[in-house]
């Protein structure tokens, strides 16, 4: 039987086709009807890869920050008329009037006008008035200091070693005692050259040379007196405290409260758990995150049930359940393989016949392909000459992506180099099953957050229920305050809890835990992920979406446009469907498709 078969490669910037007649009992019927490629522009940043929508997303973000800390200045200020006794044309200034604020401080000589650094040391020395008050509290609260909501986002932050190296200057400065607050210790350190703001200063490599590049020193930016949220915080409870115990009437603790909340506002960091996207059979349900228990382990047995070998004398073919157990599997993946469980060890584990291969391995395979060479690791290599080092790093540089030199392999290809020329950084000798066959990384990542509380890990798997919601927190909040209200409910420790607080479980499977667990039962049984399905929901795609039967493909409705993030997968959707629509229309040449067309073949 002849069939008709529509082959797509979709990428991000070009889409192949081709329609074939495919015979498989008579070859000579085997035919290209038409092919060809599609090409479109890709939907990002050519020169850097970022997205389109980069720069309205970062000047929306900054209009942001500056409207909500215009917006938490002005409460403040009204703090000051309110428990100050300052009048509003004190701190806010008149449209169209002339700024006679008391921070402009106009009305005073210049020898009279007095360094807001200067007011924060005399503030833990001396009874400050109204007017002096308010100005250390406005200064304090208008750069109110480096606090992240969350550890992995600080985790991500490429200046956070320059970021800490700054905040561990400024503590050193408060470690000797010589100083109370933050405010002061600044104030008399720079005295003599009044700099207090950060600056940028010259770049240096590791063993301390300035870095110069076209003939001009580079500079970096510069965390000279970074303080955290905290230090000012401890600054402003400072000042209140020996204000009232100098004697003052204005420092009262009503507003301390008050403008420390202010103080501290900060909103949690956002995540649209609506683009989460529905489960595929549970429409009503959320999808599992991929890290959680239960996501694991079904990829764990959809991968056991879908492992067969073969026989390399006799060909014969055996499933890899036929050998061991999914219980042992599991068992050895939860205790024993930590960084995964590799083809080798399995085989090793279970003593598995060394004659019987794995057909999901590909045992002739290029370990120049698969390893990415490094500046450093070339280094190495005694090879190669200067001259094509110098040719290498010029293409390198290159801002030509297409001839970008990744892997050895590219190498050897790019220099003309021959056969017997070895590379050191490449190993030759590599075993094929070496390759990881399944790993419990979400499970493994919990476990070692619980180290040390063992019984306490044992007693919370066995509630498995539980123990998804610990990944369900992890992958669905980013903010660490949410998160540690939300964890301390499961009653975890909090040593644990800060521990858990460095993980971030990214991406979702298209199953919930309802389905999860429904289907659960008939993969540990021994059956296919398909069959499981079948048996639970009638049909393994019952859970799709059904619409009506049309003549062309629609373009994504509402709800599929809001779940499918990616611009860059937008557009390569988009041109599919505008290609096999017009192959639909082309019935001179293909035929009527829902008549002929039996088969499309999808790579991307």
């Amino acid at each position: 039987m002849t069939e008709r078969i529509l082959g797509l490669d979709i990428g991000i910037a070009s889409l192949g086709w081709a329609v074939i007649d495919y015979n498989r009992e008579d070859r000579t019927q085997n035919r290209i009807i038409k092919s060809g490629v599609r090409l479109f522009t890709k939907a990002e940043n050519p020169k850097d890869g970022s997205s389109l929508a980069l720069p309205r997303r970062e000047a929306r973000g900054a209009r942001r920050t500056i409207k909500r800390k215009r917006q938490r200045m002005k409460k403040i200020k009204y703090l000051f008329i309110e428990y100050l006794g300052l009048k509003k044309e004190d701190v806010f200034v008149a449209k169209n009037r002339e700024d006679k604020t008391i921070y402009t401080q106009k009305n005073i000589p210049n020898e009279e006008r007095q360094d807001v650094w200067e007011l924060r040391d005399r503030a833990v020395k001396e009874i400050l008035t109204s007017v002096e008050f308010a100005r250390v509290l406005t200064h304090i609260a208008k750069r109110r200091g480096y606090l992240s909501n969350s550890k992995v986002e600080e985790e991500k932050q490429s200046d956070k070693g320059a970021v800490k190296d700054g905040i561990k200057r400024v503590k050193s400065l408060l470690d000797n005692g010589e100083y109370l607050t933050i405010g002061s210790a600044i104030y008399n350190e720079t005295k003599d050259t009044e700099i207090r703001r950060n600056h940028p200063i010259e770049k240096r490599d590791k063993k301390g040379n300035v870095t110069i590049k076209d003939g001009e020193v580079v500079k970096e930016a510069g965390y000279q007196f970074v303080a955290t949220r905290r230090l000012l915080e401890d600054e402003v409870k400072s000042i209140f405290k020996i204000q009232r115990d100098l004697g003052s009437q204005i420092a009262s603790e009503k507003l301390e409260e008050n403008y420390l909340e202010l103080f501290n506002k900060q909103l949690p960091i956002a995540f649209d758990e609506k683009m989460i996207g529905k489960c595929t059979f549970e429409p009503k349900e959320d999808k599992a995150p991929r890290r959680a228990y239960a996501s694991e382990e079904f990829i764990a047995l959809d991968n056991i049930l879908k492992t067969s070998l073969t026989n390399s004398k006799s060909g014969e073919i055996r499933q890899l359940i036929s050998f061991v157990s999914i219980e042992d599997i599991l068992k050895e993946l939860r205790d024993g393989a930590k960084g995964g469980l590799t083809y080798k060890k399995l085989r090793t584990k279970f003593k598995i016949d060394n004659d019987f291969k794995f057909n999901t391995i590909n045992y002739i395979f290029d370990p120049e392909k698969k390893t990415n060479f490094s500046k450093k690791s070339l280094e190495k290599e005694e090879l190669l000459s200067d001259e094509q080092r110098e040719k290498i790093d010029k293409r390198v540089k290159s801002k030509n992506k297409s001839g970008k030199l990744k892997t050895y392999l590219d190498l050897r290809f790019f220099l003309k180099l021959e056969k017997h020329q070895k590379f050191l950084g490449v190993k030759y000798n590599q075993d094929p099953e070496s390759v990881t066959f399944v790993k419990l990384e979400g499970y493994h990542a919990i476990k070692e957050a619980f180290k040390g509380y063992e019984d306490e890990f044992k007693t919370l798997f066995e509630d498995r229920d539980k123990f998804n919601k610990i990944a369900y927190v992890l992958a669905r909040k980013k903010d660490d305050k949410i998160r540690r209200e939300m964890l301390s409910k499961l009653a975890i420790n909090d040593e644990v809890i800060e521990k858990l607080l460095a993980y971030s479980f990214a991406g979702f499977i298209r199953y919930s835990f309802k389905a999860l667990k429904k289907i659960r039962p008939h993969l540990l049984s021994g059956m296919k992920n398909h069959e499981a399905l079948a048996e639970v929901y009638g049909h393994h795609s019952q859970g799709l979406k059904k619409t009506t039967k049309q003549k062309y493909l629609r373009g994504l409705n509402d709800d599929e446009k809001f779940q499918i993030t990616s611009p860059v997968a937008k557009r390569s959707i988009a041109q599919t469907r505008k290609l096999i629509n017009a192959i639909i229309r082309d019935e001179k040449t293909f035929g009527k498709i829902d008549k002929y067309l039996t088969k499309i073949n999808v790579i991307l």
